[in-house]
C-alpha cells in the first residue's frame, strides 16, 4: 500500500521520531551527569535505571519511527508497549520522589531537583515523556497483559534491593530499603505500596489508550 508524503501516517511518524530524538538526548545528557556523579552507584537507584531504560527506549523507537517510514508502515505495537513500560517507571520516579521522599526530609528538595541529574530525571523527562506518548504516541490498539507487564521493572526492582539490604551488600539507597535502620512497618508498606502504585498507574494509563483508540475509531467512522 502506497502512502503519500504528507499523510497523516507519516506526520505522525515524523512527530515521533523528533519528540524521541529529543527526549534521548536530554536523557544522554543526564546519563553523563548522574554517572559523572555517582559513578558505579548510579546503577542502583531507581531514578537512574528508569531514565536509562527510558534512553535505551527513546533510541530504539527513533530506529522503529525511521524503519517504518522507509517501508510506509505504522510502528509496531511493540514500540507502544515499550514506551508504555518507560512511562510508568517515570511517573514512578516523579511520584515518589515528590510524594514520599521530599516529604520525608524536605531539606532534600534543593537537590533532588537542581543538582546532578536529578532536574532532567525527576522533572522534564517524565513530563516530557508522558506528554508525547498521550499526545503524539497514539497507537491504535492495546493488549490487556501490559497493565501487568509495565509494572515488572518496578517489582524486580524491589525485590532485588531488598535482598541487597537484607544481606548487607549495599545500604538503601532509599530509607524504605533499609530494613535494618527503620522499623517493618515504614518499610514494607512503601515498599508494596510503590509497587501497588505502579499497578494503579497501569490500570490509568490503559484506560486513557482505549479512550483514545476508541475517540480514533469514533472519528473514523
Amino acid at each position: 500500500m502506497s502512502i503519500s508524503l504528507k499523510s497523516p501516517l507519516r506526520e505522525k511518524l515524523y512527530l515521533i521520531l523528533f519528540s524521541n530524538i529529543i527526549l534521548f538526548l536530554l536523557e544522554l545528557i543526564g546519563a553523563y551527569l548522574s554517572i559523572k556523579a555517582s559513578r558505579e552507584f548510579a546503577f542502583i537507584y531507581y531514578t537512574n535505571l528508569s531514565n536509562y531504560f527510558s534512553l535505551f527506549a527513546s533510541f530504539t523507537i527513533c530506529f522503529g519511527a525511521i524503519i517504518s517510514l522507509r517501508k510506509n508502515t505504522p510502528l509496531p505495537y511493540f514500540y507502544y508497549s515499550l514506551k508504555f513500560t518507560v512511562n510508568v517507571c517515570l511517573m514512578i520516579t516523579f511520584l515518589v520522589c515528590f510524594c514520599l521522599l521530599i516529604p520525608l526530609k524536605p531539606d532534600i528538595l534543593d537537590f533532588m531537583v537542581a543538582q546532578n541529574a536529578n532536574l532532567l530525571y525527576h522533572v522534564i523527562c517524565p513530563i516530557l515523556s508522558l506528554v508525547c506518548f498521550f499526545a503524539i504516541e497514539k497507537n491504535e490498539r492495546i493488549k490487556k497483559r501490559i497493565i501487568f507487564t509495565s509494572t515488572l521493572p518496578t517489582m524486580l526492582y524491589g525485590i532485588v534491593l531488598s535482598l541487597l539490604n537484607l544481606k548487607r551488600v549495599v545500604i538503601g539507597p532509599y530509607p524504605f530499603f533499609l530494613y535494618r535502620s527503620f522499623p517493618l512497618t515504614f518499610c514494607i508498606p512503601c515498599v508494596f505500596g510503590i509497587y501497588f502504585l505502579s499497578l494503579i498507574l497501569s490500570l490509568i494509563f490503559f484506560a486513557i489508550k482505549k479512550y483514545q483508540i476508541r475517540r480514533t475509531i469514533t472519528n473514523k467512522a
